[in-house]
């Protein structure tokens, strides 16, 4: 087997912290996954990039066809989960995102998922099974729980 001096680094997917409320009473969407390798897990919303697909496009679309609902905003976390993937013998990036649900945050699933619960950030934290969305998630409840979040990172607001 012949093999490279370099991983290629690849960006291929986006994870999406969706949230409601203000302050303490915030709570973080996830949802449990009823296919795949990750069956049964609860997880933050994730999805593939299309083609010719922005990332910022990525996460919007996504969260409205696995939670069916549109976002009110959409911010960069300003953090990339990243792993080994040894699959395609690559390093995979994977820009997190957060977004502001509706004030009712009613969920729709689709076929993807079997249930879905509001929780707090230390919740989450606990449930999730990805080590990076772990570290993504302490640093939502950093800069946008226990503070505003600052429109610097702002990178959609949706008319209502």
């Amino acid at each position: 087997m012949t093999t490279s001096p370099h991983v290629p680094v690849r960006c291929s997917a986006v994870a999406i912290a969706v949230l409601r409320g203000i302050g303490q009473e915030t709570k973080v969407l996830l949802l449990q996954r009823g296919v795949g390798s990750y069956a049964g897990e609860w997880c933050l919303i994730t999805g593939r990039i299309e083609a010719n697909e922005a990332p910022w496009a990525t996460a919007v679309r996504e969260v409205q066809e696995e939670a069916g609902f549109r976002l009110q905003a959409l911010y960069n976390v300003g953090y990339c989960d990243s792993f080994y993937a040894p699959a395609s013998q690559s390093l995979e990036l994977v820009p997190v995102f957060v977004g502001v649900a509706p004030p009712d945050g009613a969920v729709t699933l689709n076929e993807e998922n079997i249930g879905a619960r509001w929780v707090t950030v230390g919740e989450a934290i606990d449930l999730v099974p990805f080590h990076g969305h772990r570290i993504a998630l302490d640093a939502v409840r950093r800069d946008f729980i226990a503070r505003p979040a600052p429109d610097w990172r702002r990178v959609l607001q949706f008319q209502p």
